[in-house]
């Protein structure tokens, strides 16, 4: 559930970034007084990283794809040892190894469930955190060629 949580996220940032493209390349072309006039920098840089996050997006599906099938698989392995449980009478010695096996693996997968949400988690912190480190050296990058107040300072 906080998978799809953080893929809305990641998708309204790339739907903004979108945004923001569009919005910049299509008044760099009208004749504006503006300040910021002539920064085609979006136009340059913005559908690279655009095309990055949607990238990024693609690539997380894909592992998300491989990681929900190796815990369907170990599910059905639990499922299926349960079934085989109640066909054996309790406290019979095939009974308690069955029962520990199906044990383990339910452990096994409560702690892969755990492992792969942390490290979904920590992957997408790194991630946001490197594009947006991008997007503000880029943006002081471009302060410092238009000498802006301010221009350098983090």
């Amino acid at each position: 559930m906080q998978m799809k949580a953080k893929m809305v996220a990641a998708a309204c940032v790339g739907a903004t970034l979108a945004v923001l493209v569009l919005g910049y390349s299509s008044r760099a072309e009208q004749p504006v007084t503006d300040p910021c006039r002539g920064l085609g920098w979006w136009r340059d840089e913005g559908p690279a990283r655009v095309q990055r996050q949607a990238d990024h997006e693609k690539d997380l599906a894909g592992e998300q794809d491989k990681i929900n099938g190796e815990l369907a698989r170990l599910n059905q392995e639990v499922e299926t040892e349960q079934a085989k449980l109640k066909t054996f009478k309790a406290g019979t010695p095939e009974h308690l190894e069955l029962y520990k096996s199906m044990v383990e693996k339910q452990g096994k997968l409560q702690a892969l469930q755990e492992y792969y949400r942390q490290s979904a988690s920590l992957r997408e912190k790194q991630w946001t955190e490197q594009f947006f480190k991008e997007i503000l050296d880029t943006t002081n990058k471009i302060a410092e060629q238009k000498a802006w107040p301010g221009a350098g300072a983090d």
